[in-house]
């Protein structure tokens, strides 16, 4: 049985050889970046000091390569977004040492430069020009939202205002998925897990990719 009939009869509550198992398919089942690293570092896949790519930096999650998949027998792949929570794209990988020692790659626009206590922010699109939208606390593992709504007149509340990221999509989702999947991932044997964060739940309310929030 291969990983995407195991998955498969899960889903469709049959029971499988064994239990599915998934790690960083979507944001809520990823790795921090520390622990990817302090993993593959065991398992012996990288030479010591190998950094790790910062796949999505709110909550510093590392990316969980083809050979690590292979080491663990993870039944799916991961399809993640082209841009991070932050609103940037994932392009440009620059080194930086986490605040552990880890060494990682960060995506461009990832702000690498502390502020005086020593906490990183991080503004929405890379726009420094824009108030932050997220705090690294110094020696922290993740980033927290910034509370950057405006006053809220209850009078003259508009729907209206939380529709922003809900515009029609060019093409069909699912396409735009493809197209980034790498050549691997759609020729294994095993699921792409499209992040559910791409639906716009609860955790994107605070908008942490827009310059200018609007609503509640």
């Amino acid at each position: 049985m291969n990983s995407r009939q195991r998955v498969m009869l899960a889903i469709n509550h049959q029971e499988p050889d064994r239990v599915p198992l998934d790690l960083g398919g979507g944001p809520t089942s990823g790795m921090h970046v520390s622990s990817v690293y302090l993993l593959r570092q065991a398992l012996k896949l990288d030479p010591p000091g190998t950094p790790v790519k910062v796949i999505e930096p709110y909550q510093m999650l590392g990316e969980i390569k083809p050979d690590l998949i292979e080491a663990l027998g993870v039944d799916v792949v991961p399809l993640g977004s082209r841009k991070t929570m932050f609103g940037f794209p994932n392009i440009n990988w620059k080194p930086w040492t986490f605040f552990d020692g880890t060494p990682v790659l960060v995506p461009e626009d990832f702000n690498t430069i502390p502020e005086e206590n020593g906490d990183i922010l991080m503004y929405p699109e890379g726009d420094r020009s824009a108030p932050p939208s997220g705090r690294m606390p110094a020696g922290g593992y993740y980033f927290d939202g910034i509370v950057r709504q405006p006053p809220i007149d209850e009078a003259a509340l508009d729907p209206r205002d939380n529709l922003e990221e809900f515009t029609p999509a060019a093409r069909p989702p699912a396409c735009m998925k493809r197209r980034t999947a790498p050549s691997w991932a759609t020729s294994a044997a095993r699921p792409l897990a499209i992040s559910p964060w791409s639906l716009r739940p609860g955790s994107r309310i605070p908008r942490a990719f827009a310059t200018s929030p609007n609503g509640i």
